[in-house]
């Protein structure tokens, strides 16, 4: 008996989740329709599902206006969620897709491609810190040639993988010391050069932000503290 009611139950839910319509022609033309769940559109209509220019609303009063194709968000458009964030660009089969612009509810904003709902490809994202980071991005993180500006002046350029600095890179900081060669996990690792302001250097083989095996180059005091105090990577 159960198991008759949920098959009743099943086939009954589609019904429930269709569209009243409000008013117009909610078939294949203009209307307003309301749905399941509190969710409202008014626009464009093909063979009872959104298509066209229209807008949705939500219960939680996220909203989208723009394209809509076969029910699902397509071309361009602009979808505000409750919290106040933000994404204006381009959408395929309801995700942001092609080139875009998202503002989070923080005001951290992100600008350039994106790939079913993700950070992919070239674009700059700049921080609520005001930390601004220009390159390539994949999977919604950083990922292979991109420049980093720190909200302190501090600058990184080089690779990156999974949102850290890993390969060859050059970092800079605020008061001109800069580190040139291999980054593993946003730390000095393999061959690198510490320079500082001042003109010393430590050169060699690094490991996890320490050096481990020092050439024969000018050294200080001054170089061994800022190799500990900068070796571990800068914050953003």
């Amino acid at each position: 008996m159960k198991s008759l009611l949920l098959i009743l139950c099943l086939l009954c839910l589609p019904q429930a989740l269709r569209a009243e319509c409000l008013k117009g022609d909610c078939e294949n033309g203009q209307g307003t329709a309301s749905y399941f769940g509190g969710m409202t559109y008014t626009g464009d209509f093909k063979g009872g599902k959104p298509e066209g220019q229209g807008t949705k609303t939500y219960e939680d009063n996220t909203t989208y206006t723009g394209g809509f194709k076969e029910g699902k968000f397509e071309g361009d458009g602009v979808k505000t969620y409750a919290d106040g964030a933000r994404y204006e660009g381009e959408f395929k089969s309801g995700r942001f897709h092609g080139k875009g612009k998202f503002t989070t509810a923080d005001g951290s904003v992100y600008e350039g491609d994106f790939e079913y709902g993700a950070y992919s490809g070239q674009g700059i994202y700049t921080a609520k810190s005001g930390a601004r980071y220009e390159g390539t991005f994949r999977n919604d993180k950083f990922n292979g040639q991109g420049t980093m500006t720190y909200a302190d002046g501090s600058v990184y350029k080089g690779n990156w993988e999974n949102g850290h600095r890993t390969g060859h890179g050059v970092g800079t900081l605020a008061d001109g010391s800069t580190y040139e060669g291999n980054w593993w996990d946003d730390k000095f690792d393999g061959r690198g050069a510490l320079t500082l302001a001042n003109g010393d250097k430590k050169e060699g083989m690094w490991k996890a932000g320490v050096i481990a095996k020092e050439e024969a180059v000018e050294d200080s005091k001054e170089a061994s503290a800022k190799q500990e105090a900068v070796g571990g990577g800068w914050k953003y």
